[in-house]
């Protein structure tokens, strides 16, 4: 059972990675303005080695699942602590 204070993190690695994000950040601005911008939901990425990963917050979580593979996404703690942190959207108060 998962749950409801962790953020969600996905790590994105090979050649459709920047596919991959881009259709990501799409569809979580989609819902975010679908939902009428609910407060402390957004979508930040991370740059690892080799790749990206892409994380959202716990309030992000109820409304999120339609995103591409939703289910590989793991529960994590804060991610803006892991460092080479960039906001993609949603409440910018928490950038």
């Amino acid at each position: 059972m998962s749950s409801p204070k962790k953020w969600r993190i996905v790590y994105l690695d090979g050649e459709s990675m920047s596919s991959l994000e881009n259709r990501i950040v799409s569809e979580f601005k989609r819902i975010y303005a679908a939902n009428n911008e609910p407060e402390r939901m957004a979508l930040f990425s991370h740059y690892t080695h080799p790749g990206v990963a892409l994380s959202i917050t716990p309030q992000s979580v109820p409304f999120c699942a339609s995103l591409p593979f939703f289910d590989r996404w793991e529960e994590s703690g804060d991610t803006r602590e892991y460092g080479n942190v960039r906001w993609h959207a949603g409440d910018k108060r928490i950038q």
